[in-house]
């Protein structure tokens, strides 16, 4: 599944640390975003979870597109803020922090 694999990237989530997420080994997780193995209601229901897409997205389905615009505006943001100053990304990231705190 190419889409976990690009989630990943997006989120800057290691495979190891998603595989310990979802309580499979790396070779799982592999063979997951390879295609070599299929996947099981319960891991599509936590990835979507994790990165906060719809199940839907994840089968390649018509999905929910505002989760979904949400994870490309944001992977599109993370792109941009590559461009700024390194003090300018600092206050951004110190922001979400704040921001996730708040509504976590």
């Amino acid at each position: 599944m190419n889409k976990i694999r690009k989630l990943r990237k997006q989120t800057k989530i290691s495979a190891l640390q998603l595989a310990g997420k979802l309580n499979i080994t790396p070779k799982h997780l592999y063979d997951l975003e390879t295609g070599k193995r299929r996947l099981h209601e319960d891991i599509i229901t936590n990835i979507a979870d994790i990165f906060d897409v719809s199940t839907d997205y994840l089968l390649g389905r018509k999905h929910n597109k505002e989760k979904d615009t949400i994870a490309e505006t944001a992977s599109n943001y993370e792109q941009n803020l590559e461009d700024l100053p390194a003090e300018a990304r600092k206050s951004i990231e110190d922001y979400k922090e704040y921001i996730i705190k708040k509504y976590s």
